[in-house]
């Protein structure tokens, strides 16, 4: 069994603040040992349950937070940003039999998360996907779903949890804490291990499900917080704006949004 896992650090327990998020700051060095030790679990667990190989990628502002002597050996990592529009996933493609999202967070805009954005919290205000607003759990999934891999485990904040529940009832979430304004309400760190330990035992203790459906077109809109990076990214080939801060594309194939995302982000 062949799994791949995706991690960030806004969703891990007991996260509140940006400064915890940052690498030039003291907090953070704590809060990069929990993303860690998160993953970690997750990757423990699925050895335990028969995983040969786990494929860990780190999706967090550098891509270098985490310490790869923590993990068991069958992981391998892929660290720093390639280039490839597949960005927080990538390395995943049809060989994978299922895939992880450790230490996610809510979308742009939700109050669920003190830290909640979609890719960029400077720059990005909203992304509008089939008319739902989305974040990057899901625009992930999807790109997961495109290579034919379920999701199977989720954790970080309650809000998202709930929202991966209800597009995947069978995925396993582990909701490490809850926002409230500027705060967050957290489990214990090592109760999250724990807890992230028995959704994988959970996850591989029964057959796989199928992928999530793609839909057959998409139409994605990315409102900016600045008007001149939508007017500069208006002329990627097939963009429109309405004139104001946001940016419409449409395609059926997921590829292609990918790759406007790369560009236009």
């Amino acid at each position: 069994m062949k799994l791949y896992m995706s991690v960030d650090i806004e969703g891990v327990a007991g996260i509140s603040n940006w400064l915890e998020a940052n690498n030039k700051e003291e907090a953070y060095k704590y809060f990069a040992e929990q993303m860690t030790k998160e993953a970690a679990a997750a990757a423990e667990a699925a050895v335990a349950r028969g995983a040969s190989e786990i494929v860990v990628r780190d999706a967090h502002a550098s891509a270098r937070n985490m310490t790869p002597a923590m993990f068991p050996q069958k992981c391998s990592f892929i660290r720093g940003w390639a280039g490839s529009p597949k960005t927080m996933m990538d390395g995943i493609d049809e060989s994978f039999d299922g895939c992880f999202m450790i230490g996610y967070h809510s979308r742009a805009g939700s109050g669920e998360n003190p830290l909640s954005h979609s890719f960029s919290s400077s720059r990005i205000f909203s992304i509008t996907l089939n008319g739902r607003l989305v974040s990057e759990y899901y625009i992930n999934m999807l790109t997961a779903a495109y290579y034919g891999v379920p999701l199977l485990v989720l954790s970080g904040d309650q809000g998202l949890c709930q929202v991966a529940k209800q597009d995947l009832p069978q995925v396993e979430t582990v909701a490490t804490q809850k926002g409230v304004g500027a705060c967050t309400h957290s489990i214990h760190p090592d109760k999250a291990l724990s807890l992230i330990k028995e959704a994988v035992d959970k996850a591989l203790s029964r057959d796989l499900p199928k992928p999530f459906s793609l839909p057959k077109y998409f139409r994605i809109e990315l409102v900016y917080k600045d008007h001149p990076e939508c007017y500069k990214n208006s002329f990627y080939p097939g963009a429109q704006t309405d004139g104001s801060r946001c940016l419409i594309y449409e395609a059926d194939d997921w590829w292609e949004i990918l790759r406007f995302l790369h560009f236009v982000i």
